[in-house]
């Protein structure tokens, strides 16, 4: 029976996105090798405690970071792979060549797999992609298959850093639809919560507060919206501190009594059911967000910003609307779009669930890594 190395770059329980896909390639882990004993985490930190997603018992926990460079330390690593008779690595963000892959190769690792959850590279063409082909083809030793989230971060492999492209897959992000789901008894939960009249139309965002998010976008639109309705708000979590300081003060007067910076919280499915819409107004680089597949799973239509991965997560027209990055007057008369018109909102957030249901659920994201690993067994 194969035994699996998941191998992580970040250290344990960071949270975020990498918490739900840890207990996915945990379960992918499982498919693979059929028992929680054939699978070994490790993390270049335990700092934050040991991961509660693996069964009670569980200990095949190593701590090695995949930046390490002292040659003792590899050594141990590839001791580590011999002894537990490992002959796959799952690696997260793991690029063409690092200091142990020579090692972890001869200790017996014949699959090598890396996973991506960010771009490559810039896009590149002509000489410059020549070349980046020529400098990729040195290394030997690494991944045999790189697996990234969106057509758009594939692209950074190939079309980028030179990667070759039968070396790559796209596999999307699945959400667990059966806790992202509408539900008529939350119809109000989040105007209840905010003491908001029930007449209200909710647009939601969940995610950092950074520029590039385009929380200002939203906050600009939400200035032209007030101006014509007053039955509209939006509901913006994520931020903590005062990171939402810069946004509220782009907010008119009016704009202030129409939009809640909500925080953290853990009932954002709930609050979700009491929504007419999502948004995604990111100005940088996006691709193919967990929210973005959560809003709509729980049935919300999704404006999205027209940016590489981003705009793979709908599609225009049937299960929500792209707009142009960085305009709020667009973002602005897309809401109004669907503010008029209550059965095309309606009939979106029917699609947008029946296509994540169909395509984008956690199963189907685990079956599809399932797959593409088996491929080199």
């Amino acid at each position: 029976m194969s035994k699996i190395l998941i191998l992580y770059h970040c250290e344990s329980n960071t949270g975020y996105a990498i918490g739900s896909l840890e207990r996915i390639f945990w379960r992918m882990g499982l498919n693979l090798v059929n028992s929680p004993n054939n699978i070994h985490l490790c993390y270049p930190s335990f700092t934050k405690g040991i991961p509660t997603y693996p069964p009670g018992g569980y200990n095949n926990y190593l701590e090695f970071s995949d930046k390490e460079a002292d040659a003792v330390r590899i050594a141990e690593f590839a001791k580590y792979i011999k002894d537990n008779d490992i002959s796959i690595l799952f690696g997260f963000d793991q690029p063409l060549s690092l200091p142990y892959y020579k090692a972890a190769r001869a200790a017996g690792i014949k699959a090598f797999i890396s996973y991506w959850g960010a771009p490559m590279s810039s896009l590149n063409s002509g000489v410059k992609l020549i070349l980046k082909k020529l400098d990729a083809s040195r290394y030997r030793q690494g991944p045999d298959l790189y697996i990234f989230e969106s057509i758009a971060m594939q692209k950074s492999g190939y079309l980028g850093r030179g990667i070759s492209k039968r070396k790559t897959a796209v596999c999307y992000l699945g959400v667990d639809v059966g806790k992202y789901r509408p539900d008529s008894n939350d119809r109000f939960y989040a105007h209840d919560l905010y003491n908001l009249p029930r007449d209200n139309k909710l647009f939601f965002y969940s995610g950092h507060f950074e520029e590039r998010k385009g929380v200002r976008v939203i906050a600009e639109a939400a200035n032209i919206i007030v101006e014509q309705r007053s039955d509209v708000t939006f509901l913006l979590f994520g931020n903590k501190d005062d990171e939402a300081s810069p946004y509220e003060a782009v907010l008119t007067e009016k704009a202030k009594k129409q939009v809640i910076f909500g925080g953290y919280r853990d009932d954002l499915e709930r609050i979700h059911r009491s929504c007419f819409a999502g948004i995604i107004a990111s100005v940088g680089w996006d691709s193919f967000t967990m929210s973005s597949i959560e809003m709509q799973a729980s049935g919300l239509p999704l404006i999205v910003s027209d940016l590489q991965g981003l705009s793979e997560t709908i599609i225009d027209g049937k299960s929500g609307f792209l707009f142009q990055p960085g305009s709020s007057e667009q973002l602005s008369l897309k809401i109004q779009g669907l503010l008029s018109s209550n059965s095309q909102r309606d009939t979106m957030s029917s699609y947008a669930r029946e296509r994540i249901v169909e395509a984008f659920s956690d199963k189907a994201q685990v079956s599809k890594l399932t797959s593409l690993v088996n491929q080199f067994l």
